[in-house]
């Protein structure tokens, strides 16, 4: 009864309350009313859990960051909470992202869910990134600085993370990077999400953040700081050049799309329009993806 649209008013006052009330301990668990909402999946409940968090107790998101299971949802809420200080953001989603990978590590998640978490964490600052926010050029410009910052700290925090335990290799004894045992995984991830953003006017955008993450994993495998512990992903980059490639193949060789009709209220086949802004070209750092598919070619 409560999923019925005239109830949502109803529904939103009482998810307010439960998260407004929720007490810290219950049962052994931190605010397990909360988490137990989040839970559910459905979307309409963890938009209002969304709010309410961000209303009534932002303080609660630490907690949550370390349950599996609701961690990218804490994230989501974090992200979007307002700072008055807005250069503070970007270094609190780097603390969160932390809290996440050493609660994952210590409750040994097996690989998937780990790489799940880690790239869905990593793609939504990534997007943010290539999102125009604003009016005036000056807000604009900060902005764009605040989500670029966000971002690459997200990266530089996986990519320096070590593992707890010792590995002895040809160098001698060393404590391994995280990244090392998540990097196919993540491919796979980035390789099976939809990239290419259309919408119902038949305008199709460039898939700016699948090409950017593709070339933040291309750069990790062919850093030299790594090497003696990326043997075993040599043919990793071909497989990334072959990835590029195929997504550029499908956005310019798209020949047709599905479009709205507003006169006829119908769908219709037409020839789609191709939308490219050189601005958001610019945030990627095309030199490996160029030198390494020059290379593959050769």
């Amino acid at each position: 009864m409560l999923y019925e649209q005239s109830a949502r008013s109803m529904l939103s006052l009482l998810i307010g309350q439960i998260v407004k009330n929720d007490p810290k301990h219950n049962n052994g668990k931190y605010y397990s009313l909360t988490t137990a909402l989040l839970q559910t999946k459905k979307p309409y409940i963890i938009w209002e859990v969304y709010k309410a968090i961000k209303y009534y107790k932002p303080e609660i998101t630490p907690y949550l960051l370390t349950d599996k299971e609701i961690s990218v949802y804490s994230f989501h809420v974090l992200s979007n909470l307002s700072f008055h200080e807005t250069n503070i953001s970007p270094l609190i989603q780097k603390g969160a992202f932390k809290l996440i990978i050493d609660s994952l590590v210590d409750q040994n998640i097996a690989k998937d869910i780990f790489s799940n978490i880690i790239f869905q964490c990593i793609r939504s600052t990534t997007s943010e990134k290539f999102k125009i926010k604003g009016f005036a050029q000056e807000i604009i410009d900060n902005n764009h600085t605040r989500d670029i910052e966000s971002s690459n700290l997200l990266r530089n925090e996986f990519e320096i993370y070590k593992l707890p335990h010792t590995i002895f290799t040809e160098y001698g004894k060393q404590k391994q990077n995280l990244f090392i045992d998540y990097l196919v995984s993540i491919y796979e991830l980035i390789k099976s999400f939809d990239s290419i953003t259309g919408y119902s006017n038949g305008i199709l955008e460039f898939p700016y953040v699948k090409i950017d993450l593709f070339n933040w994993i291309l750069e990790l495998r062919l850093s030299q700081k790594y090497k003696n512990q990326s043997n075993d992903l040599d043919n990793l980059p071909a497989r990334i050049c072959d990835a590029v490639l195929e997504i550029y193949q499908n956005f310019i060789g798209k020949e047709l799309v599905e479009v709205d009709d507003l006169w006829e209220i119908k769908k219709v086949i037409k020839i789609p329009h191709l939308f490219v802004k050189k601005e958001l070209l610019l945030i990627i750092d095309w030199g490996s993806i160029i030198l390494e598919l020059h290379f593959q070619k050769s």
